[in-house]
């Protein structure tokens, strides 16, 4: 049964307004390290984000749906002067060079700053971009993954799963391997080809318990565990973000599947390159 574990939105923010895996010894980065010291084979594929920019909105949600009815933008403002880059973080770069050094963390790309401030979604930053736009951000954003020396792999997940014709075009120019797609007319029960890129749907959040898991498991022959790695965002909650609760779901899930089947965990790249073989063949 092969397994694999991804998580939406790694960067080194860590406080009040949401925990995204700033601090390897405590809440979000602590429960995923401790998941791959409990489960020695897992491997775990962050879609991270180099300059996070987006920040939730602080008002009443009243006044926030009315200001975008009304046409006053932005919505909501983004950080100001990128405070987390990463290269302003270059600690917490080392901690997962490390990880992802010893073969139990792969990078890839979740956009730039995850920030659109003139939509309801504020975080889908690649709707409505053209395709220049986009080819843009996405060279700017490896560059900050090689400027810090955190090796990624060619693949990506929109922020706010926001996603358009030329999205896809602007990361097949890009070399891109593989995406992960939500939503009409993307949406594969099965993982297919789109722009010559693999598609790997999910089939399994992290809010589910070990029955779904297993049902999962009955019904497709593969796992793809879903969640975000911060649970609270401003006022806001994250629905399969990484709290507590949801960690023992998780927790409990990967030993149901690991009594019932020989487990073979894989990074969503591995997948992917099984899959475009299998694909290419069929």
């Amino acid at each position: 049964m092969v397994v694999t574990l991804n998580f939406d939105d790694f960067h080194p923010q860590s406080g009040p307004d949401g925990d995204f895996g700033g601090d390897p010894n405590s809440g979000t980065f602590r429960m995923i390290l401790d998941l791959l010291e409990e489960f020695p084979g897992l491997r775990v594929t962050l879609f991270t984000v180099p300059s996070w920019q987006d920040r939730p909105y602080r008002g009443p949600s009243k006044w926030y749906h009315l200001k975008r009815a009304l046409g006053r933008r932005p919505v909501v403002r983004g950080w100001d002067g990128e405070p987390f880059r990463l290269d302003k973080h270059r600690e917490w770069c080392e901690v997962v060079r490390n990880r992802s050094a010893a073969g139990r963390l792969e990078l890839a790309v979740h956009g730039l700053h995850h920030h659109n401030p003139n939509l309801v979604i504020h975080g889908q930053e690649f709707l409505g971009l053209d395709r220049e736009e986009t080819r843009r951000r996405i060279s700017q954003a490896e560059k900050i993954f090689e400027e810090v020396r955190l090796p990624f792999v060619k693949g990506f997940r929109a922020p706010g799963w926001g996603y358009g014709p030329e999205t896809l075009r602007a990361l097949a120019d890009a070399g891109y391997d593989f995406v992960g797609l939500f939503g009409s007319p993307y949406q594969l029960s099965k993982p297919g080809l789109i722009e010559g890129m693999v598609v790997i749907p999910q089939n399994y959040s992290i809010k589910d318990g070990a029955d779904r898991a297993l049902a999962v498991a009955l019904r497709d022959g593969v796992v793809h565990a879903k969640g975000h790695t911060a649970y609270c965002y401003g006022r806001e909650t994250i629905e399969n973000g990484l709290s507590p609760e949801y960690f023992e779901n998780l927790r409990n899930s990967l030993r149901a599947l690991e009594a019932q089947y020989e487990v073979r965990y894989q990074f969503l790249s591995e997948y992917a390159r099984e899959a475009r073989a299998s694909l290419a063949s069929s």
